[in-house]
């Protein structure tokens, strides 16, 4: 029996009608894998010279676990249905971890499942980002990199709208090949393999553009992009070279809009997670429950429920992101401003109200994916709810989160 694409398709199917807690924690597992991802991306960042950290053998396991479906099957079927030799080995037609994430885009398709057709995408194309870079650039100095992107690419290049390539991925990439594919894959499986072609298409052009002949050689060979330009830079020994203009001692570099030290924004996050996680049963002033009631419609029952999962080392790491960003988005960190009632009114212009760019939507990211775990040990699936409703949760927490480090670094002050 010949092994198709939709008979995988409708197995699946029919698991996860049978098994829908399945699906919601094979959608979670993914999100937090992307989390963790980032997470350990920052941690090394090297702008475009940066790899993703993927558990590729975790994920496959995992999503085999929840889908029930083998990965020599799954092979066997992309393969036969792509029109490629059993016998033959293809480092990405016939990579297992592709196809799990390939047969969930399209599972998800058909569902109307956004959420996880992003997360699956988002995977893909790390994988693909972290083998183009290699082979493009097998030693990649960030200093180097760094002059190309700022120097030598014009404004339309997409590296000088994007900080790095978690950004340029997630930011640009996943949402227009959302938008291309997930209705057109509703009602033509074939369109699957043109989606993963163009997820490698799309990061192969970062690295190689504008193909001339080279006149001694013959050969066809790519005249801009960050490859080239990049042994262009490497040739004339350009770089930018940050470690020279840094203080000596890195970790007292000052914010010099807030006065504050980042080694001091590290303390002060530290302090308050360890707070946060030894009070057990913590008490909340009126006031702050009344304000969050009122500006995010919840309940006091409901905000003393997202009070009780945050005051717990379960939530450790989501946490600590999550203050780490806040902190970065307001402008005045001095104590006397934090201290005093001007904060709030900080909080809600600065990361409440503020409009979409890279650092909010890290942050907002990073809520959700904690919103996610905290409402599903309620039962309530977080996803559900419009995004309207979505944002009072995120008002709510981070409400929360500013009393916290209020009450933490001012709790001298009475």
């Amino acid at each position: 029996m010949v092994e198709r694409i939709s008979d995988i398709l409708v197995d699946i199917s029919k698991y996860f009608e049978s098994n829908p807690s399945d699906l919601n924690a094979l959608a979670s597992f993914l999100k937090t894998k992307i989390h963790e991802i980032y997470s350990n991306f920052t941690k090394f960042h090297k702008g475009y010279c940066s790899k993703f950290p993927i558990p590729t053998v975790k994920i496959s396991d995992t999503i085999a676990k929840y889908t029930n479906i083998d990965d020599k099957r799954l092979q066997s079927a992309f393969l036969n249905e792509w029109g490629l030799a059993l016998e033959k080995s293809y480092n990405m037609y016939g990579n297992s971890f592709y196809h799990y994430l390939l047969i969930l885009i399209l599972y998800a398709s058909k569902i109307n499942h956004e959420e996880l057709f992003n997360t699956c995408l988002q995977l893909i194309l790390f994988r693909i980002w972290n083998g183009r870079l290699t082979k493009a650039i097998k030693y990649c100095d960030p200093d180097t990199m760094e002059y190309v992107v700022t120097k030598m690419t014009s404004a339309k290049h997409l590296v000088r709208r994007f900080s790095d390539p978690y950004h340029l991925i997630t930011g640009y990439f996943v949402p227009t090949l959302r938008k291309t594919y997930m209705e057109r894959l509703k009602n033509n499986n074939d369109m699957l393999k043109r989606l993963f072609n163009q997820c490698y298409s799309r990061v192969h052009q970062i690295f190689y553009q504008n193909y001339r002949k080279d006149l001694l050689t013959g050969e066809n060979k790519a005249v801009s992009g960050l490859a080239p330009l990049y042994y262009k830079a490497k040739e004339e020994s350009r770089s930018v070279i940050k470690a020279s203009l840094l203080p000596k001692d890195e970790e007292e570099v000052r914010d010099f809009s807030t006065g504050m030290t980042t080694s001091g924004i590290d303390e002060l996050v530290d302090m308050v997670l360890n707070s946060m996680i030894m009070a057990a049963y913590p008490k909340y002033d009126e006031s702050i429950i009344g304000r969050i009631s009122r500006e995010s419609l919840l309940k006091d029952a409901g905000i003393q429920k997202l009070i009780e999962k945050i005051h717990s080392p379960k939530y450790e790491a989501y946490l600590k992101d999550a203050l780490v960003l806040f902190l970065s988005l307001i402008p005045m960190k001095q104590k006397s401003v934090i201290c005093s009632n001007r904060f709030y009114n900080l909080v809600k212009s600065y990361v409440i109200s503020t409009k979409h760019h890279q650092k909010i939507n890290d942050y907002r990211r990073i809520l959700d994916i904690l919103l996610t775990n905290i409402l599903s040990e309620y039962n309530v699936d977080y996803n559900s709810y419009s995004s309207v409703r979505k944002a009072h949760f995120r008002t709510a927490l981070t409400y929360l989160l500013a009393y916290n480090i209020q009450k933490q670094l001012c709790s001298e002050e009475g």
